[in-house]
């Protein structure tokens, strides 16, 4: 049996093996990023609109797109680490704007 990380790992190797150039490549890479924060969380799917705008609204917020350039040139175990990184803190920041009603599409209630 695959443990849930193993599962990941092709979502993620295609983020960390990713030699994007193009704007679009770019842009589908920073969806994809998006996608690994939002599975590793299991907060709200992936494929909800209104969930991927908010994590991408709190993933621009500690990492614009415009970074993605840097983030290209890391070794393949930073670029891992960062994306748990990533995951963390905007899980954070979808956690923290749901308890201000704010926000926290896809995320039920565990009260």
């Amino acid at each position: 049996m695959q443990t849930f990380e193993q599962r990941l790992q092709p979502i993620i190797r295609e983020v960390t093996d990713s030699r994007a150039k193009s704007r679009d490549e770019l842009d589908l890479l920073y969806r994809k990023i998006v996608s690994v924060i939002l599975l590793r969380s299991g907060l709200g799917s992936p494929t909800e609109i209104s969930v991927v705008r908010e994590a991408t609204a709190g993933l621009q917020s500690i990492f614009p797109q415009t970074e993605l350039g840097t983030f290209r040139t890391l070794k393949k175990r930073d670029k891992e680490q960062q994306l748990r990184d990533f995951s963390k803190i905007v899980t954070g920041i979808r956690l923290f704007n749901k308890d201000c009603g704010k926000g926290g599409k896809g995320i039920e209630d565990r009260k």
